[in-house]
């Protein structure tokens, strides 16, 4: 976003909604009026999307809107808690903090709210307060065995997007058909948009292959 800030606060009747204003200073702008809770909301890197956890719902839940406060997406559903948001570098999908079963976890969701995914399976064990580096192939958050105290770990991240790119490259390998350019030329446009390495090394790895393959074919 870059000229925004964008934060909670309870200033209007005491009730917790969400504001911004332009990194100089002004007048605030209250994105959200919901009488329930609206707390702690992150902004995409394109500055087009922020996120935010709601109690709206009767529990804390992760949302979606756009940075105007428009287009107010539900991305959660679960009757324990959902909170914390953070977005993938890449504009993909939403990290956050959970609890499921009474244990607290980090999740993985696309923007829809599809595709949700654990970060860490294992019995004993908790997770909380995800956060990303800035390159974005880095998950960094406070964990450990859920009977002490935790303490700060880091583990490899792949966004929805990745992880479909990846499965796609692998599928597509030997395909020069229709249906692989499409999925090519998405590539193209990914990595224009991120910088992401992966999307240019798919991308060329496949137009290298199709181009040996029609040398082969023209030879015969």
């Amino acid at each position: 976003m870059g000229q925004n800030s964008f934060f909670s606060s309870n200033k209007a009747d005491g009730n917790w909604d969400i504001y911004t204003v332009t990194l100089s200073g002004g007048v605030w702008a209250r994105l959200t009026t919901d009488p329930a809770v609206d707390r702690f909301p992150p902004y995409s890197s394109d500055g087009h999307s922020v996120a935010f956890r709601s109690e709206r719902d009767g529990n804390s839940e992760i949302y979606v809107m756009r940075t105007n406060g428009g287009d107010q997406l539900r991305i959660t559903r679960d009757a324990e808690y959902d909170g914390y948001p953070v977005f993938t570098l890449d504009g993909s999908g939403i990290v956050f903090a959970s609890i499921r079963s009474n244990q607290p976890t980090v999740n993985r969701v696309n923007l829809v709210g599809v595709g949700l995914k654990g970060l860490m399976q294992r019995s004993g064990w908790g997770m909380a307060t995800p956060r990303l580096a800035p390159s974005g192939h880095w998950l960094v958050y406070a964990g450990g065995s859920t009977d002490q105290p935790f303490d700060i770990y880091r583990q490899k991240f792949i966004s929805p997007l990745q992880e479909v790119g990846l499965q796609e490259a692998v599928n597509l390998a030997q395909s020069c058909e229709w249906d692989a350019g499409v999925l090519a030329y998405g590539w193209t446009h990914a990595w224009q948009s991120t910088g992401e390495p992966e999307y240019y090394h798919w991308t060329r790895q496949w137009i290298d292959g199709c181009i040996k393959d029609q040398t082969k074919h023209y030879a015969r």
